[in-house]
């Protein structure tokens, strides 16, 4: 739990549009659910910075560039959740995300 996690740009290319995604430490925070994780979670604000490919007249497109304050928290988690996290993950690729 280090502010590290926060502390990097990605580089996304997903096939058509080219952006990265810029994260930044904003804080540490706890988190609880009814289920499920509940601890501490480094919280990252989250920037979006279009590169190449984007119409940049978009609704979309001009809301993500102007600074709008989104947010990621990162919870740690151990071995045996890794086999729901990769299960998730296969889930979460079928859903299209229109930019």
């Amino acid at each position: 739990m280090s502010p590290d996690a926060c502390q990097r740009t990605l580089p996304i290319f997903d096939g058509l549009l080219r952006y990265d995604v810029k994260l930044a430490y904003k804080c540490v925070d706890k988190v609880a659910a009814d289920k499920g994780y509940a601890g501490p979670v480094v919280v990252c604000s989250v920037g979006y910075q279009p590169i190449a490919g984007h119409r940049a007249a978009t609704a979309l497109i001009k809301y993500l560039s102007e600074g709008r304050e989104m947010e990621i928290a990162f919870a740690p988690y151990d071995a045996g959740a890794r086999s729901s996290l990769s299960n998730w993950l296969r889930r979460a690729s079928d859903l299209q995300v229109l930019f």
